[in-house]
């Protein structure tokens, strides 16, 4: 799925791709809606195709997105419809919808019945500031990995060469880098909350359960009428920070394995965006 442009004759300047867009690919000028991907950053996500109303985004047409249908059965509906969220109104979160969500993530699966996940619900604003910090400076630690690449490339996996290799990964990052040092919050975009998951150090085995709960109260969020989003950058840049740990009051023989936002969302999406085709084997 590739998009190609905005088609001028059906577009309302409602201007709802501006801010459906992660990558900020819609402009507004000249009075109209323009797309420009000049640094090929463009995620395909389809949130501009699933909130357009008047569905003047144009893409190839392999895959097609797909319209809210009664013949889609509710359940599937509910995780077919669910998109992550980057945009949140100001509204706070109940209690008792936190505690929804807690309780669906603490009957979650878990390996040999471990029930090992352990939560933080952050809700100071300066928390969170303090995690998008570090996360900032990792990724500015990132960016000098792009430039030694090649000196690394033989002791790295040949996918994670691909993406230091990526043109688009350096200038999405320095634009992410830019945008937070003018104010912008790139990283939890202003979510009212944020739900921590740590787990007791097991290697790459610590993962497992806490995506599994983290998924849970994910579409038990949706349910509620609540968006979220995976913060993949902030785990990956706190996962084993000993300053973040403290600041947390995590344990030293725990980590920290998944974190996500939660609000309620400042946009309502009106179709399925498109999916890479399903490659399966029967055997």
């Amino acid at each position: 799925m590739k998009i190609i442009e905005v088609n001028l004759n059906k577009c309302t300047k409602c201007k709802l791709c501006l801010s459906a867009c992660p990558a900020n690919l819609f402009s507004f000028q000249n009075d109209c809606i323009n797309f420009q991907d000049p640094n090929h950053w463009c995620i395909k996500c389809g949130h501009c195709l699933a909130i357009c109303p008047a569905q003047a985004v144009e893409y190839d047409l392999s895959p097609s997105y797909r319209e809210y249908s009664k013949n889609i059965p509710h359940q599937l509906l509910n995780l077919l419809n669910q998109r992550s969220i980057r945009n949140y109104s100001e509204e706070q979160v109940s209690p008792e919808k936190i505690e929804f969500i807690l309780e669906a993530m603490r009957y979650s699966a878990s390996g040999h019945n471990l029930q090992g996940c352990k939560y933080i619900v952050i809700k100071d604003r300066k928390v969170q500031l303090a995690l998008s910090d570090f996360t900032i400076k990792a990724m500015k630690k990132f960016l000098v990995l792009i430039k030694l690449r090649y000196f690394i490339k033989l002791f790295i996996p040949s996918i994670l060469f691909e993406l230091l290799n990526d043109p688009s990964t350096s200038v999405g990052i320095k634009s992410m880098i830019s945008d937070y040092e003018k104010g912008k919050d790139v990283i939890f975009f202003y979510a009212p909350l944020v739900i921590l998951i740590y787990y007791p150090e097991m290697g790459e085995m610590s993962l497992i359960d806490p995506i599994i709960a983290a998924t849970n109260g994910i579409h038990a969020a949706h349910l509620l009428g609540l968006g979220s989003c995976w913060m993949g950058f902030v785990m990956q840049a706190i996962a084993k920070s000993k300053k973040i740990k403290k600041i947390l009051g995590i344990p030293k023989n725990y980590r920290i394995c998944a974190v996500f936002t939660l609000g309620y969302p400042q946009l309502n999406y009106s179709r399925i965006p498109p999916r890479k085709k399903i490659k399966v084997n029967y055997i």
